[in-house]
């Protein structure tokens, strides 16, 4: 049986966690945009505040209760967003390895193929090679029996 080479060096488990990285510098990216945009609307809203002349601390404190009640929910989704990525990538690792198994199914196939076809145009060119046609109909029945 053959293994799969990496492509000079790459293999699918430097790629996936290639993917795992660039997923997590999006979402800290994402989170930093909020917060900001956050930081921004209370700059906004405090300075309306004052100019209605709303400063005292309960009002702030309410105000600062709804900006972190507004965080945590993003938070919780991006978490559940993360966690639904996450089983997504996971899925397809399975079938990757699904694949794998059978692309080796497949090569095995073919090589017996090919073995019994070679062994046939030599019986067929010199007559002779009986005993490779045998081993080469064994390798293609023993193949054919893995696949029931």
């Amino acid at each position: 049986m053959e293994t799969i080479q990496p492509i000079e060096g790459i293999t699918p488990g430097a790629l996936w966690n290639t993917l795992y990285v660039i997923l997590a510098l999006c979402l800290i990216v994402i989170t930093v945009y909020k917060v900001v945009e956050i930081v921004r609307k209370e700059r906004e809203r405090r300075q309306e505040n004052q100019a209605k002349g709303d400063t005292t601390i309960k009002g702030q404190l309410s105000q600062i209760t709804k900006k972190l009640d507004a965080i945590d929910s993003f938070m919780q989704e991006t978490n559940s967003r993360f966690e639904r990525d996450n089983r997504r990538l996971n899925n397809l690792e399975k079938q990757q390895d699904e694949m794998t198994a059978q692309v080796k199914d497949i090569r095995n196939g073919v090589r017996a193929l090919c073995r019994s076809s070679l062994a046939h145009l030599n019986h067929d060119i010199t007559g002779n090679h009986v005993e490779t046609l045998k081993e080469a109909s064994g390798e293609i029945t023993d193949y054919l029996s893995t696949l029931v």
